[in-house]
């Protein structure tokens, strides 16, 4: 008896009159329809299934859900195809599909059953998704005629956008620092959308057979969604920090940084940065791969907010919905948060291992949360993957081996600093070298001397070194296909006019050739006036930068963004780019801090302002942190940094290698495993496979070289272990057992529980 091929069902339509079937043997399974119909007992056993009154060892689909979508055989062989080489992919799960595709005895089931637990796995990764977060927090159908544009949306979006940037701009560079997150203006949209869905009249005009009207209807989870994503940039201030050092007297003092320069430069960061996502959105968007970890607790609020939960829902034992669930957990933080942070500050960042000996320098070096390094097995109460653990932990231990050897002189200064220092070891005063025109005067600087590194920013300096071009050489090669893909794809399609969708069959992709698509060439003209805009910003202001700079930039940006975005959407990290821009200004500009600054401020994503007391309020870490780049490369350049760290320059090299290397090592594999089975006799083959070669395997199957190494370059300033241990327990009870033990409450209530979390400390805040 042949295995069934069953076609799979496409989304929105989820009839099951649309599964065609043939067997191996082109037998029918049911002569006389044209097409196959799962059996009522089938379908009656999905919704006792996906219907939420189960022990939660299978997933729940969302209400308004077709459980009678199933696929086939074929599908879950292209499925195993596809994400053979996908560290994401759940392992357990790829070994479950690898059994049913070999057949019911490979399975250990009858072969009704197995048809039954076939079909119904094929149609939930066919259709929705084969990653479970993403199931998690997204729907598996879709409602074209449910409103988003609309001009609520937009009021309500161009309110908070005026207001978030307002507030942030204004009072995050004091102290205490004041802010509206995101997640803030997320929660107050639900009520405002609903007032003016309430309130507003149903008036309004047609356009080309298009009705655009003042309220169409209730406040619908699209508009929620599509208004989260225009003000999710107000929260941030942009191009603020660069502004600061540019005009503040205690750093630059260009008073000519005026109100037209900030004008002019956030338009170009911001069209600029419009345009690259549209180019790339085949490389970043369409694939499955592409999951953007960290939209998804964004996405589980707007879903919680706004849809419902299937009624009389129980998930082990759990009745409530996924908005009371939130609600609690919402307000546990809050007051969880409050406490220490009020009354005792020493639970947030529990130094506890500092109490045995105050007074023990080395101990304070080596587990202190501020300025140590934070190797501490419980060190936070504050709960914020592990590859990247074991890098850091790795990283940490090299950085103490090299502060203890007084490797580069750094063990006369601190630890973990990300600022300069000079020759006595103080804070590096860079007015003592430069003259009237902000230029290094050479006698001054040689009276004064270079500056110093503290080992930390020394590490994660050469390590970012070694990442960009690890992550060009690994990423073009590991991810050629996807890449060919993409931008084969995008020329084609462009001359013969097909769908941006082509090529991409999952089922969000299916759902979306439903509308109308955004031509290549609307980004294209986006991208290209903001390289105009960037060009006039440096043109026509004293910046001491050429024009062809951005050029340059534009072209090295453009590089460097493949292999970050491509890191970024399936692990929440990527590569930092403002290392580049440190070190290629101080080789074009030997000793001319401010076209670093500019090409800094150009391209850079900042970070909030950070906190520290002083006369006005507004000496903050990251500040200091442009600042110490502006001394290293700009004001000492470029090439006179690589003779004092003579280390620096060969890490652009060793990256290179490494990268290559694992490569080469992915390929290599398989072809090493076949080499030692042919050389020995089966029973050593046997034993070498099961001890050393299948657990090495199952590890290094989770493994992303580019995404481990990024975890060696969270050191210097704030950065530490402190926070990361906590989260390294956490994210095991969440991402490992409660995922597999617990499936259907782990989907439900995951990330809610951590949108809770965040919520909770906004609010606090």
């Amino acid at each position: 008896m042949g295995i069934p091929e069953l076609a799979a069902v496409d989304p929105g339509t989820g009839s099951p009159g649309d599964a065609k079937v043939t067997r191996t043997d082109e037998k029918r399974i049911d002569e006389s329809p044209d097409r196959w119909v799962p059996p009522n007992e089938w379908l009656l056993r999905l919704m006792v299934e996906y219907g939420g009154q189960h022990g939660g060892d299978s997933e729940t689909l969302p209400a308004g859900s077709d459980p009678n979508r199933v696929a086939s055989v074929k599908v879950l062989r292209s499925i195993i195809e596809a994400h053979q080489q996908d560290y994401t992919f759940d392992q357990a799960l790829m070994h479950r599909l690898t059994e049913l595709v070999e057949g019911s005895q490979a399975c250990g089931v009858e072969e009704g059953e197995w048809a039954y637990v076939t079909c119904k796995a094929a149609g939930l990764l066919h259709n929705w998704s084969p990653y479970a977060e993403v199931r998690a927090v997204t729907p598996p159908y879709d409602d074209p005629d449910e409103p988003c544009e609309s001009i609520r949306a937009y009021l309500l979006d161009f309110f908070w956008v005026c207001v978030c940037t307002a507030v942030n701009t204004f009072f995050s560079p004091r102290q205490p620092g004041i802010s509206i997150p995101n997640p803030v203006a997320q929660l107050l949209l639900v009520p405002m959308g609903r007032a003016m869905a309430f309130a507003l009249p149903d008036r309004g005009f047609t356009i080309r057979g298009t009705r655009y009207t003042l309220n169409p209807g209730p406040w619908s989870s699209k508009e929620q969604l599509f208004a989260t994503i225009i003000f999710s940039g107000a929260s941030t201030i942009g191009n603020f920090t660069g502004l600061l050092v540019m005009r503040l007297p205690i750093f630059i003092n260009q008073r000519w940084a005026n109100f037209g320069f900030a004008i002019v430069l956030a338009l170009a960061n911001q069209i600029l940065g419009l345009g690259m996502p549209g180019i790339l959105r085949r490389l970043t968007v369409y694939p499955q791969e592409a999951v953007w970890p960290s939209m998804l607790p964004t996405l589980a609020l707007n879903r919680t907010l706004i849809n419902s939960d299937n009624k009389r829902e129980t998930i082990n034992g759990w009745e409530i919905t996924r908005y009371v669930c939130f609600l609690i957990f919402a307000g546990f933080f809050l007051i969880y948060y409050w406490i220490p942070n009020q009354f005792f500050g020493a639970v947030r960042m529990f130094s506890w291992m500092t109490w045995i000996s105050p007074s023990n320098t080395n101990l304070a070096v080596v587990t202190g949360s501020y300025g140590g390094m934070g190797f501490n097995p419980w060190s936070s109460w504050d709960p914020t993957q592990f590859q990247q653990y074991i890098m850091r932990v790795i990283a940490g231990i090299t950085i103490l081996i090299m502060y203890y050897k007084n490797a580069f002189w750094s063990a006369y200064m601190t630890i973990n600093s990300n600022g300069a220092f000079n020759n006595q070891m103080k804070w590096y005063n860079i007015s003592m070298t430069l003259n009237a025109d902000y230029q290094v005067d050479v006698d001054k600087y040689k009276t004064y001397g270079p500056p110093y590194y503290a080992i930390a920013n020394l590490f994660v300096t050469g390590g970012n070194f070694i990442y960009y071009t690890f992550s060009v050489v690994y990423v073009f090669i590991r991810y050629w296909r996807p890449l060919k893909k993409a931008f084969v794809g995008m020329v084609v399609n462009t001359i013969r006019r097909q769908s941006v969708y082509a090529g991409f069959e999952d089922g969000h992709s299916r759902m979306m050739r439903r509308y109308k698509e955004v031509p290549e060439w609307w980004y294209s003209i986006i991208f290209a006036f903001g390289f105009v805009i960037s060009i006039v910003g440096v043109t026509a202001w004293p910046t001491q930068t050429p024009w062809w700079s951005i050029l340059a930039v534009t072209a090295i940006g453009t590089l460097l963004t493949i292999p970050w975005v491509i890191i970024e959407s399936i692990a929440n990290t990527g590569i930092s780019l403002n290392v580049i821009w440190q070190v290629l200004p101080g080789v074009w500009w030997p000793g001319k801090p401010l076209p670093q600054l500019v090409m800094l401020v150009y391209f850079n994503e900042d970070n909030a302002l950070c906190q520290w007391d002083n006369k006005e309020h507004m000496v903050c870490n990251y500040a200091n942190q442009v600042f110490a780049s502006v001394i290293f490369f700009g004001a000492f350049s470029t090439n006179n940094m690589f003779n004092l760290y003579s280390v620096l320059p060969w890490c652009f090299l060793i990256g290179a290698i490494l990268g290559l290397s694992c490569v080469l090592a992915e390929k290599a594999a398989p072809c090493t495993r076949r080499y030692i089975q042919a050389r020995i006799c089966e029973k050593q083959y046997l034993s070498f496979y099961q001890y050393f070669w299948q657990p090495a395997a199952s590890v290094f199957n989770c493994l992303n070289p580019a995404v481990a190494l990024s975890g060696a370059l969270h050191w210097a300033g704030n950065n530490n272990l402190t926070c990361a241990t906590l989260g390294i327990y956490i994210a095991w009870f969440f991402q490992f057992f409660l995922k597999r033990r617990y499936a259907a409450w782990w989907g439900k209530y995951a990330y809610l529980i951590f949108a809770g979390l965040n919520r909770g400390v906004d609010w606090q805040l």
